[in-house]
């Protein structure tokens, strides 16, 4: 259990996960639009779209993209083999990958009836991708995360997540 960590500024920071999840389409995916409040936390711990709440700071360590755990083996091939990230803060491209690069995240995987399975990675939740150095968002920086999809990845649920460390006012 990751313990907060009071700053004396009226502050605390402690380890967090920001998360969204989107039915993907052909072509470019937006993630990080939805919101808690309509979607729910299944699907999202979005406050609002693209943005953190006031005086929240997150520095990005890792990120994930992970896929539904029970699709077929074609779907995972197709979206293990033909499928982009990119991830933006302020509108400017941060990174980008094949997500065949990236680990498995805790679930990119799928099987068919003989038993074939195809895998990107260990799919456990530590498989990540680790920075080699921090990203900043703060609460007046729009970011967002984009998954360019082919058609075999049509009506897959897709999940990003980012893991790091968040501060937020106490009080």
């Amino acid at each position: 259990m990751a313990m907060a960590v009071n700053l004396d500024r009226g502050q605390e920071t402690f380890d967090y996960e920001l998360y969204d999840t989107v039915t993907l389409a052909t072509g470019t995916n937006r993630f990080f639009g939805n919101t808690e409040a309509s979607q729910g936390s299944a699907i999202t711990n979005m406050q609002q779209p693209n943005l953190l709440p006031v005086g929240q700071i997150f520095r990005i360590h890792e990120i994930a993209f992970a896929g539904d755990s029970d699709i077929s083996l074609a779907s995972a091939k197709a979206l293990i083999k033909n499928t982009v990230l990119k991830l933006f803060i302020n509108n400017k491209q941060y990174f980008t990958a094949l997500c065949f690069r990236l680990p498995a995240g805790g679930g990119l995987y799928g099987s068919d009836s003989a038993g074939a399975l195809a895998v990107n990675g260990n799919p456990s939740a530590v498989s990540t991708y680790r920075f080699k150095r921090v990203l900043v968002i703060d609460s007046s920086t729009p970011f967002y995360v984009e998954v360019i999809a082919d058609a075999g990845a049509n009506t897959l649920r897709g999940r990003v997540i980012l893991r790091g460390l968040l501060t937020r006012p106490v009080g």
